[in-house]
């Protein structure tokens, strides 16, 4: 059961990879292993109008591991990426000599390796569960630089009716650089610095509940108290002129869930 957005998980700028994906199972025991290998490729376009991101050799080892009532899961995805939107503002600072090669070579994502490590577990026994997941980013000094992403969550059943609780947190760095020392190279620096703070650094408190109330059809609600850091934008998309980052986000959900 999905009970709760990750607040911001780390975990890569990709959600899917075109490529081949094998899997293989195993019992010892009382423990089922089941272990997973892919590689292929993928694009996708990111927030902000940061522009489309590519991924060439991408692969990746997971295993999960099963005891009774007890999973846990471990993955590691490595990848070589490349974000074509930012080529113009790196050939920008480029222009103003050896600093602003500097620059742009340490944030460009032309062909830069990309890693992404998860671990995560849970345990439901049936009446209650609680769960949690641990991402770290690494794109070696790029534009993307270091992330850390994590969530606890639990829950109790009451019959058709599961309440639950979760805490998640998200770090990143280099949200700001402060740019070349030229007049005429403001307008880049405050772009860079704009995109630089796409990064999501923010901690989230979500309340909900899950309410089974017909066959293969359940009501979820869920209050989301999101406490964003100076400096970044979160996870929000579409920013307005005149946004200011860090501050308070409160959402409140309402979905119905069906399964045919």
């Amino acid at each position: 059961m999905d009970t709760s957005s990750s607040g911001g998980l780390s975990s890569g700028p990709f959600t899917s990879i075109d490529g081949v994906d094998a899997r293989y199972r195993m019992r010892i025991g009382d423990v089922t292993n089941a272990l997973q290998a892919h590689f292929g490729e993928s694009e996708s376009k990111l927030p902000n109008d940061v522009g489309a991101i590519k991924a060439k050799q991408s692969w990746g080892m997971a295993y999960t591991g099963e005891y009774h009532n007890a999973t846990v899961h471990i993955g590691y995805e490595s990848t070589y990426v490349t974000l074509k939107g930012l080529k113009t503002i790196f050939d920008g600072f480029r222009q103003f000599g050896p600093e602003g090669i500097v620059l742009a070579d340490k944030y460009d994502v032309d062909s830069r390796p990309l890693s992404v490590i998860t671990v995560g577990a849970r345990y439901d026994p049936g009446q209650w569960f609680v769960m949690g997941e641990w991402s770290h980013l690494d794109s070696q000094g790029s534009f993307f630089g270091n992330g850390t992403g994590w969530y606890l969550s639990g829950g109790y059943r009451f019959g058709e009716f599961t309440p639950y609780i979760t805490y998640a947190q998200a770090k990143a760095d280099n949200l700001s650089d402060p740019g070349l020392a030229a007049p005429a190279a403001a307008g880049l620096n405050a772009t860079l610095n704009s995109l630089l703070s796409a990064k999501p650094v923010q901690n989230t408190v979500s309340i909900g509940g899950r309410w089974d109330f017909m066959r293969n059809v359940a009501l979820k609600l869920q209050y989301d108290h999101t406490d964003i850091s100076a400096g970044s934008s979160g996870v929000l998309t579409n920013l307005q002129p005149g946004f200011q980052s860090g501050g308070k986000v409160d959402v409140f959900s309402a979905t119905i869930d069906f399964v045919f």
